[in-house]
């Protein structure tokens, strides 16, 4: 709690939070933890324990009084995050995990991540959506468990470094692999193929993206340097932007092409574990949005539709197996984006 600890000579003592400057007719708080600095006119009504005026509401000093409590109440949140933090840091990663497990237990997993949200907790944050993960893979809900897992992924690979978190991120790891085994194993009764190990393949399909991506943005600095020296030798505008244009307009029918090839990547290996499409089965995949207007780009969202010779329940099975296992072979990118607050 802020205090004002004053002598009888009317000086003031720092109580590690803030301190109180007082005279006939000016008091200022300054809060050094959080930079945070409000001055306001106290015309001689203030308590220095609770900051409380007797004042006329609507008044400029009422106003500036609910102010600084305001400011007070989230310097003592903010106070009281480091010390949560701090005892965290202190603590064994299995004992932290354990603390929030039980949290989970008591208070309930939106609850439990809203918290985990406010107060920065990454590690929480990490734990609630394994824990949510686990409970959708128990429930077969497939896709919606792999991408919880990937979002706890994540957030441990981006906020929670050292050695100490290792075992987390294993764990997470762990748990990716076993939603796409558990899919083939006990949906469609199959096994993944041993040259299908999903850990390598993600990390070849994560590597192909890269290239795709260093290659764009080689090729926009080049057509953006060309247009730019062009300028500063007085050349023709219009040719200019005819150029830029020609030059933009056959580098996205160079990514639609990689994009095309890498769908099409992804569908001959689930292939290769659901096997091929029934017998008689006939069908084409059609790229939809930016992919079929030819302006998609290396981060966009692939979109298609798949369209069969026959409206046959087997037909229909089938692709509706394959759809599923794609989508969790696109969320292990771990570039899904997955909203999981206030839900």
């Amino acid at each position: 709690m802020l205090s004002s600890n004053k002598s009888d000579k009317g000086k003031e003592k720092d109580d590690g939070i803030g301190f109180l400057h007082a005279n006939q007719d000016w008091a200022s708080i300054s809060f050094s933890s959080s930079s945070l600095n409000v001055s306001y006119s106290a015309n001689n009504y203030y308590n220095t324990d609770h900051l409380d005026m007797e004042l006329e509401e609507g008044s400029k000093e009422f106003e500036f009084n609910k102010k600084i409590k305001r400011e007070k109440d989230s310097i003592i949140t903010f106070k009281k995050q480091k010390r949560e933090r701090l005892e965290l840091s202190f603590k064994d990663t299995e004992e932290i995990i354990e603390l929030i497990e039980e949290e989970i237990a008591k208070n309930g997993y939106k609850d439990a991540f809203k918290k985990a949200l406010e107060n920065n907790n990454f590690i929480q944050q990490a734990v609630v959506l394994q824990s949510l993960g686990d409970k959708y893979l128990g429930k077969k809900e497939y896709t919606k468990a792999a991408a919880l897992y990937n979002t706890a992924l994540v957030i441990t690979k981006d906020k929670l470094v050292g050695m100490k978190f290792n075992h987390l991120q294993d764990a997470i790891v762990n748990s990716i692999i076993e939603v796409e085994i558990l899919f083939v194993g006990k949906v469609l009764n199959k096994q993944i193929p041993a040259n299908l190990i999903m850990q390598e393949l993600t990390l070849r399909h994560k590597e192909f993206l890269d290239e795709l991506r260093k290659k764009v943005r080689n090729v926009l600095e080049s057509i953006e340097a060309e247009y730019n020296y062009g300028k500063e030798q007085n050349r023709n505008i219009r040719i200019l932007y005819l150029r830029r244009a020609e030059r933009i307009r056959s580098l996205n029918k160079d990514i639609t092409n990689n994009v095309k090839i890498f769908l099409n990547i992804l569908i001959k290996e689930c292939q290769e574990t659901i096997g091929s499409p029934p017998e008689g089965c006939k069908y084409t995949i059609i790229g939809l949005g930016s992919l079929a207007m030819g302006t998609i780009t290396p981060y966009s969202d692939i979109e298609f539709t798949i369209l069969i010779n026959e409206d046959k329940e087997e037909y229909k099975e089938y692709f509706r197996n394959l759809t599923r296992l794609l989508n969790i072979k696109v969320i292990n990118l771990g570039e899904t984006g997955h909203c999981c607050v206030n839900r």
